[in-house]
């Protein structure tokens, strides 16, 4: 997928969800006047779209912040994964709830903090996410 590619928008009833494999996606919603809000960004290893697993249709867009690889897995799949393996339904569940946290941060970040600061809170959790992925070397990250 190309950099600055829409991956999956606002209303779509997906019948897979991916994982991101290479690169950084965001998850964005229009806002007032058109203006894009950017609530998330996913990094390799991350499932941005886990939630469509559960939810019909989508509440946001997801689109490729830089070149990505993507790994499709059809929701049928997935779903007889999880009833055959509960300790991957579990996994799965976690991924939903770290995402959960990370998204409750970011609007306390845009609502809360100057712009420096809320820079400086996404470099941080950025860098902390690559290391925790193993993408990071030394003190960069992609």
């Amino acid at each position: 997928m190309p950099a600055d590619e829409t991956i999956a928008r606002e209303g779509d009833r997906p019948s897979r969800s991916f994982l991101l494999a290479e690169g950084v996606t965001c998850i964005s919603k229009l806002a007032g006047r058109g203006v894009r809000q950017i609530m998330m960004f996913h990094i390799a290893g991350d499932m941005p779209d886990l939630h469509s697993l559960h939810l019909e249709v989508l509440d946001s867009d997801i689109w490729a912040v830089t070149g990505c690889r993507l790994a499709y897995l059809p929701h049928d799949a997935l779903r007889q994964l999880c009833h055959a393996c509960p300790r991957i339904a579990d996994e799965l569940w976690r991924l939903t709830l770290v995402d959960a946290s990370i998204y409750r941060e970011s609007v306390v970040n845009v609502a809360q903090r100057q712009a420096p600061s809320r820079m400086t809170h996404l470099f941080c959790e950025m860098m902390l996410r690559a290391r925790a992925a193993g993408l990071a070397q030394g003190n960069t990250c992609p």
